[in-house]
């Protein structure tokens, strides 16, 4: 039986110490993506576009912090449950 092992690795590049990683860039890509998709509809709309900068901060705090809460609580609830303020590393 054929079966698929993923094994794609994390880093995009590693430069001395600084290694980014895809999903942070998938990241940045989507917020990219969605400020300028907003922004069209504010100007559409007629919105103050000034506004659309602290969406976009609250949306990054939001969708950073969900996901990290969504790891700890899928990856390893049992270790993150003992020792709560490791979510915070």
């Amino acid at each position: 039986m054929e079966h698929f092992i993923w094994d794609f690795p994390k880093e995009i590049i590693t430069i001395g110490g600084f290694s980014p990683r895809w999903y942070g860039l998938l990241f940045a890509i989507g917020f990219m993506v969605s400020y300028q998709i907003m922004q069209r509809i504010f100007l559409k709309e007629g919105k103050n576009v000034a506004a659309l900068s602290s969406l976009l901060n609250h949306l990054m705090v939001g969708v950073i912090a969900g996901a990290r809460l969504g790891h700890c609580l899928f990856y390893a609830p049992e270790e993150y449950f003992k020792n709560p303020v490791h979510i915070l590393y």
